[in-house]
Parts: C-alpha cells; sequence; structure tokens
C-alpha cells in the first residue's frame, strides 16, 4: 500500500501538520506510526473500535502520539472537504493536472499542474497548498 511516510509529513511545517492532526478522524483500516525513540516507529492500522479510540484520543504531533500515514482516498478527502470541491484528474503528456470543481454548480475553480507524475504525490503536493490556506 502506498501512503505518505512519517518522515514525509514531519518535513512540513508544524503549522501544516496541525491542519493535517486536526482534520483526521481515525477509522477502520488507516495506517498511522507512532514511536517512543527518534528511531523506532512502527507502521500500525486501526483495525478495532478500541485501536480507533485509542489512535483519536492519541494522535499528535509529539513523539509517542499517533501520525497518520495518509493513502490517496484520504488525501482526496482532505482536498475535497477542505476546499468543498470534487477532484478530477487529468494526465497530460506524462503529467498530472488536478482541477477541482463546485460540487454544488460544478463550474470549474481551480487547477493545479506541473505536479509529480505519481498520483499520491500529486494528491499529496495539492493537500499541502490547500493545509497552508488553513492556517489559522
Amino acid at each position: 500500500m502506498q501512503y505518505i511516510s512519517e518522515e514525509e509529513f514531519r518535513k512540513q511545517p508544524i503549522e501544516v501538520q496541525k491542519v493535517f492532526i486536526d482534520w483526521w478522524r481515525p477509522s477502520m483500516g488507516d495506517l498511522y506510526t507512532y514511536s517512543y525513540e527518534e528511531d523506532s516507529a512502527s507502521i500500525n492500522c486501526c483495525n478495532s473500535k478500541t485501536q480507533i479510540e485509542q489512535t483519536n484520543r492519541w494522535k499528535g504531533l509529539e513523539i509517542g502520539q499517533r501520525t497518520p500515514l495518509f493513502t490517496e482516498g484520504q488525501l482526496r478527502e482532505f482536498i475535497e472537504k477542505k476546499t468543498n470541491c470534487k477532484i478530477n484528474v487529468a494526465y497530460e503528456d506524462a503529467e498530472i493536472i488536478i482541477r477541482l470543481d463546485d460540487l454544488k454548480s460544478y463550474e470549474f475553480k481551480r487547477i493545479f499542474n506541473n505536479l509529480d507524475n505519481d498520483l499520491l504525490q500529486a494528491l499529496w503536493q495539492v493537500a499541502l497548498k490547500i493545509a497552508k490556506e488553513n492556517i489559522h
């Protein structure tokens, strides 16, 4: 399974990480990591109600807290929820273009191009731009 690594997540400014952590509502099947030392993270999956509750209670940015490992679907959901738009993905000349259309009117709102040619990374690039716009 492909996901955004903890290392990639932690490269982002704390304010951006916080936007993602505040949005994340752990649910069945979500991947996360946590560590009690700098270099000993383990990957886990929410696979029970108890684990979901613990992950929700312990999600955060400190060592020992749960850090999400976002997948394509979660990044799509983040972008759509934060922008109130539907994502349309197009491939042109080995480049991914992501277009956002208003959910109600289906009118074009924004376009993102010059993205990575890997869909997960392209969605991550767009999600980071959206997160930076949502810093309060």
